[in-house]
């Protein structure tokens, strides 16, 4: 079953969303554990707050998925059930593996682009500096919990983690990904690495500026006068897009969808 924690604002009913998956194929260190265990630090630091006498504006959710793997069914069924919450929800941070490697990947509605960028900068990089995202900024479609907020409701949505860099310097899939060998040896060892290895322990390190930046970025919406989203970003790339499409299939017409954005 899924796992909720309710975290209550002054405002109830316009809620921010986190969620991770912590069903596996096999041990899962990766894939989902790494971010399980962002969400579970990430929690007891809300926690503190919490006993130190903070009380959100908003209300929190933070959300423990059962069945990604199998197709979605935890957050989907989740999500149909609570329609009218959701449908209200302001956004949802989603972090499914959290690392894999150390290069910071973020992708999502681009009106949410700005706020991950900017808190990143301010979240300490374990090997020194400020976190800083190693390529531009990216969409997404489906392929874990965010897909039901953002293609079903149309909840402003995103998702991040530190990923691999293989041979050519670009971003590279890790080879014991859903295998009995992404366990928690290999992660301790190589789960910070890249093509030539890792660190011995570095990945806990790289958990634990995931927590960090996931957090940064829900105190910071959840506390907001208003709502830190560039909407201009994302009618720039709408209108991207609507260019390229109509480029790619000239008899295709676009005008509806150009008044639209």
């Amino acid at each position: 079953p899924n796992v909720i924690t309710r975290i209550p604002g002054r405002i109830e009913d316009r809620p921010l969303i986190l969620g991770n998956h912590r069903d596996a194929w096999v041990f899962g260190a990766s894939d989902p554990n790494s971010g399980t265990a962002s969400l579970l630090e990430l929690a007891r630091g809300l926690g503190e707050l919490q006993n130190a006498g903070w009380k959100p504006e908003r209300t929190i959710l933070l959300c423990s998925w059962s069945g990604e793997e199998f197709g979605l069914v935890g957050s989907t069924g989740w999500a149909e059930n609570n329609e009218a919450l959701v449908s209200n929800a302001i956004a949802y941070l989603n972090v499914d593996t959290a690392v894999s490697g150390h290069e910071l990947w973020g992708g999502g509605t681009y009106a949410l682009r700005d706020i991950f960028q900017s808190a990143a900068m301010l979240v300490d990089a374990p090997d020194g500096g400020h976190l800083t995202p190693s390529r531009p900024w990216e969409p997404i479609g489906s392929g874990s919990d965010y897909a039901v907020f953002l293609d079903h409701f149309g909840v402003a949505s995103l998702d991040f983690s530190f990923e691999r860099t293989g041979r050519g310097g670009k971003s590279a899939q890790y080879g014991q990904y859903h295998s009995v060998y992404d366990s928690f040896d290999w992660m301790d060892k190589f789960g910070a690495g890249d093509e030539l290895g890792g660190v011995q322990g570095k990945a806990f390190e790289y958990m634990q500026a995931t927590a960090r930046l996931w957090g940064l970025m829900a105190l910071r919406m959840a506390d907001a006068k208003v709502l830190p989203f560039n909407h201009s970003a994302q009618a720039e790339v709408l209108g991207q897009w609507q260019a390229e499409l109509g480029a790619e299939e000239p008899r295709l017409s676009t005008s509806g969808l150009a008044s639209a954005v």
